[in-house]
């Protein structure tokens, strides 16, 4: 009974996106050391999303100024214009976030943005537990501590330094 319960709650979460990773992988990242980027074949599916996410922005701003011939009212002038912007913003986002390099070290994984900005850095020692997600576009890593959780994306390199060091 034990088993057909165990198996069910793993073909639920490998539909939920789960991919179970190996209890070594904690350990494996406090000794990681390197830089880990998106690879550019990665990147292809993030960037198409922002692409179309800023067409749609285009596509609302020109509504925004007629529709139809018809002159827009205010309203509608005000609420393309706002989803325009919404959209621009989230495409542009989009496309900057996913240009992220995390750099292990020493028992530390820092988070760098492009331009050189730190946006976090966070002490592996005390890491706990690891999880992996499959995303839309990519597939993410969870690292969980006792007081918190961050998520990361999760390169294809990564994967292979993670899989190298724990002898899969």
């Amino acid at each position: 009974m034990r088993k057909r319960t165990d198996r069910a709650l793993t073909v639920a979460a490998g539909l939920l996106g789960y991919i179970s990773t190996p209890s070594s992988w904690p350990q494996t990242l406090r000794e990681l050391r390197g830089e880990f980027r998106l690879s550019n074949s990665e990147l292809i599916l993030p960037s198409a999303i922002a692409l179309l996410q800023i067409g749609f922005a285009v596509m609302m701003f020109k509504f925004a100024r007629e529709s139809n011939g018809i002159v827009p009212t205010a309203f509608d002038t005000g609420f393309f214009s706002s989803v325009g912007f919404l959209f621009l913003v989230g495409g542009v986002l989009l496309a900057y976030a996913y240009r992220v390099t995390y750099i292990f070290e020493c028992g530390t994984l820092r988070v760098v943005l492009p331009g050189g900005y730190l946006y976090g850095q966070h002490d592996l020692r005390t890491l706990q537990s690891v999880g992996r997600t499959r995303g839309k576009a990519v597939d993410f890593l969870t690292l969980r501590w006792q007081d918190r959780k961050h998520r990361i994306l999760l390169p294809s390199s990564l994967v292979s330094a993670l899989c190298t060091g724990a002898g899969i």
